[in-house]
């Protein structure tokens, strides 16, 4: 029977992390080793404390309930169990499942030294399956995850007919089950049936998972330069095939003459949406890409070849590429071009008109200038694969960053060069994948810009 619901149902167990190797004593410490640790590791006095219900939590591992009627058994002064568990959790030396059998249906996997179930959860009326939480295939396994929890639920092959419940959870339904229930109210699955608070109510799903899977905040989870397909496939190369064989070749700005100073710069910028005086003219889309985009050098490297520009990107891999939407443009015919930085030359690609129109009626409609279009729309697109294939867990949020970055470049020299610039909220990279043919999984369009003439 649970204790925590008094339903004749499998309980939460707590057993040993399957990567612990070896528990010992060496002194006034307690020695531990694990599957991933390098070597062995100490911990302090206070851990011997631990000793006890480490020896009781091998297989098959063992509740609360069975956990504290031992506990009761030896000379007072022994600390809380509970407090010990945590203690234990907090050096991510626990693992959970539910039920004692020996292919438990569900196990609890913490990602993250700040996880500890509730081991006296009340029963979750009231409750419900958290919107944040999701379900996901890894390999052949099932996980059930939440950007609230630093643990996941994995879904064995045994627990697939519990599904049904999990997904229930909460809801008016007879695929309810409370021993189910109860272990989701453990581990922080669940959350109130009634009014979200404002402030939580203002994160979409994607946005909270987006965040807490791209920042430090779970220690379980590898971020950064890992460079993991290093010894599986090569990066894709710093310079991108050729797409198409003609060029236009652009003016190579001469110097700083007649540039104002970046304070000056600074405090003159402002969005201006509007098609100014004239048209944009093609010599000061040279001037804005030559200080912008232009590629300075190719540094080789025997692990990924990076980029040098004029502004900085993430591990100076560059994997930003800058497009050109023409609609009004001296010296440019309307259409779609790709900047070859190496080359300071722009590309013709060949694309409908009608889609370039729409891509031009969509930045229009997202600055609110409905029915006028800009003179120019820079599409920043990002080869995504060239981060990914160093960075772990974070090479989308260091795209946006690198854009970021650009498009800051691109207000400051657009408003230098006396043009009318602005960003675009938000844009369409399905129109941009039907206009160049491209893969998303290979590019894709991360943000817009458009330039005018001058106000």
């Amino acid at each position: 029977m649970s204790e925590a619901t008094g339903t004749n149902s499998p309980p939460l167990v707590v057993r040993l992390d399957p990567a612990v190797r070896e528990i010992g004593m060496v002194g006034q410490s307690m020695r531990i080793r694990m599957r991933s640790w390098a070597g062995a590791r100490e911990l302090p006095f206070g851990f011997v404390a631990a000793a006890p219900v480490l020896a009781w939590l091998g297989a098959p591992g063992a509740t609360l309930g069975e956990l504290r009627h031992r506990a009761a058994a030896l000379s007072g002064g022994w600390p809380s169990v509970a407090d010990v568990l945590a203690s234990l959790a907090r050096k991510r030396l626990l693992a959970w499942s539910y039920g004692s059998a020996a292919e438990p249906p569900l196990l609890v996997e913490p990602l993250g030294g700040r996880f500890a179930p509730d081991y006296d959860a009340v029963a979750p009326e009231g409750r419900r399956l958290s919107r944040f939480a999701y379900l996901r295939r890894d390999g052949d396994r099932l996980l059930l995850e939440s950007p609230e929890v630093d643990a996941r639920i994995v879904v064995t092959p045994a627990g697939q007919a519990l599904l049904p419940a999990i997904l229930s959870a909460g809801a008016s339904s007879s695929l309810r089950d409370p021993a189910v229930e109860h272990l989701l109210a453990c581990c922080g699955f669940l959350e109130p049936s009634g009014p979200e608070p404002a402030d939580r109510r203002t994160w979409p799903f994607h946005d909270r998972l987006f965040h807490e899977e791209t920042r430090a905040n779970v220690s379980g989870r590898l971020q950064g330069g890992s460079y993991r397909f290093k010894n599986e496939f090569p990066s894709p190369p710093a310079i991108k095939p050729a797409m198409a064989a003609e060029r236009i070749p652009l003016a190579t700005p001469t110097g700083p003459a007649g540039s104002a100073p970046l304070w000056s710069v600074m405090e003159a910028r402002v969005s201006r949406r509007t098609p100014g005086k004239r048209a944009v003219r093609r010599d000061d889309l040279a001037h804005l890409l030559w200080r912008v985009a232009r590629v300075r050098n190719v540094l080789k490297d025997e692990t990924q070849d990076v980029l040098n520009r004029p502004i900085p990107a993430g591990g100076s891999i560059n994997e930003l590429e800058f497009y050109l939407v023409a609609h009004r443009c001296e010296d440019l015919a309307p259409g779609l071009y790709h900047y070859v930085g190496t080359e300071h030359a722009l590309e013709p690609l060949r694309a409908p008109p009608a889609l370039l129109a729409r891509m031009l009626d969509f930045a229009s409609h997202a600055q609110a200038q409905q029915g006028v279009p800009p003179d120019c729309l820079i599409v920043l697109a990002a080869r995504l694969p060239r981060l990914g294939w160093k960075y772990e867990g974070i090479a989308y949020r260091v795209a946006l960053m690198n854009a970021g970055v650009a498009i800051d470049a691109l207000y400051l020299v657009a408003t230098d060069l006396g043009l009318s610039p602005c960003a675009v909220g938000t844009g369409n990279s399905a129109l941009f994948e039907q206009a160049t043919g491209l893969s998303p999984w290979a590019e894709t369009a991360i943000a817009e810009f458009t330039i005018n003439g001058p106000a």
